[in-house]
């Protein structure tokens, strides 16, 4: 609270808002001293009607960016399909997790990147 104008200390509750391009945006705050860096997770869980859903297959299309004036950000990506599901074509970025179920992708973002994932049924 000390940090913020209003003096009120964030409740830590993210802002989901509709952004450009039919695209939707999250928010938070973190205040972070000069020369430090610190790592977060965020949990998201799709909204229905996000993915494309065929009869055996599973298509997920996800672009992500960062936050203007960021040179850099590192990113860690962990997919995990339905049940009964897996990852067609296995693209080469991206590496089965530990738990053998999902699927991870890390790299630094730079500019924009799309990622286009399909599920097919076991």
């Amino acid at each position: 609270a000390g940090e913020l104008l209003n003096k009120q200390a964030w409740d830590g509750t993210l802002d989901i808002t509709a952004g450009e391009g039919n695209k939707q945006a999250i928010g938070g705050l973190l205040v972070l001293p000069t020369n430090q860096s610190r790592q977060f997770d965020l949990q998201y869980d799709l909204q229905p009607g996000v993915v494309q859903i065929k009869p055996n297959e599973v298509v997920y299309v996800l672009h992500i960016q960062k936050q203007p004036g960021l040179v850099d950000l590192p990113v860690t990506l962990q997919v995990t399909p339905p049940l009964n599901f897996i990852l067609s074509g296995s693209p080469t970025a991206w590496k089965n997790a530990p738990d053998g179920r999902s699927w991870t992708w890390s790299g630094t973002l730079i500019q924009p990147l799309d990622f286009s994932l399909s599920f097919t049924k076991k």
